[in-house]
């Protein structure tokens, strides 16, 4: 087993109790408005809800339209905001994760869920998925229950856990340097602490992906 991979099993093993404990909530739907772009490329733009994180699908009522029921499958990329804040966009999209239990001979696949964007690179992305999530009096995105980071590379359909809110930097970092390992200035300064590993702007931006890495995120 190569140095990032052991790495990354001990480090995401810490997590799983985390995801272990996953449980759905739907206290409070969210609400807002949405843009989105459907796989036979029809796009909508309107008012969204959505029931609960683990819910199959989204409802969007068009301006001057007719309210849709889509599901998530059908979905190419949808990006939501609250008029509060328009400029506070996120793009959601409902995927699965994966994480290395400490009984597990492997990887552990999550129930699909939604999650929202937190930081979106061209080689590397890191989104949030949490027990329920929707906006605040300030128009922004806030989570209920331990918020899980999930981490995708393009092509990706499944993401990996790298990390909770409960997470040290120490535990981020070393789930970092696992993942990107690929990448050895960002690698190198991930070890040294030249970069804060919560600070996910900073490193999706930061990482540069091996030359055959293709695909887009949504």
């Amino acid at each position: 087993m190569s140095r990032s991979n052991n790495l990354l099993r001990i480090t995401a093993a810490v997590f799983a109790i985390f995801a272990l404990q996953s449980c759905y909530v739907n206290r409070t739907a969210c609400n807002g408005r949405v843009a989105a772009t459907l796989i036979d490329s029809t796009s909508l733009t309107g008012k969204m809800k959505l029931s609960k994180p683990s819910a199959d699908k989204i409802a969007v009522t068009p301006d001057g339209g007719v309210r849709r029921v889509i599901p998530a499958d059908s979905l190419a990329e949808c990006r939501i905001w609250d008029k509060k804040s328009p400029d506070d966009t996120y793009m959601i999209m409902r995927r699965r994760y994966g994480y290395f239990g400490p009984a597990q001979g492997g990887l552990t696949l999550s129930q699909p869920g939604w999650m929202v964007s937190r930081a979106v690179g061209r080689y590397l992305a890191i989104y949030a998925f949490a027990d329920s999530f929707k906006f605040n009096k300030r128009g922004q995105i806030y989570f209920e229950g331990t918020v899980r980071y999930i981490a995708f590379k393009p092509g990706d359909e499944v993401g990996l856990l790298i990390g909770t809110s409960a997470s040290s930097r120490s535990s981020l970092r070393h789930s970092l340097m696992a993942l990107c390992a690929d990448d050895r200035a960002l690698y190198r300064r991930l070890e040294v602490g030249d970069m804060d590993p919560s600070d996910f702007k900073s490193v999706v931006e930061a990482y540069i992906a091996p030359d055959e890495a293709v695909g887009n995120f949504i």
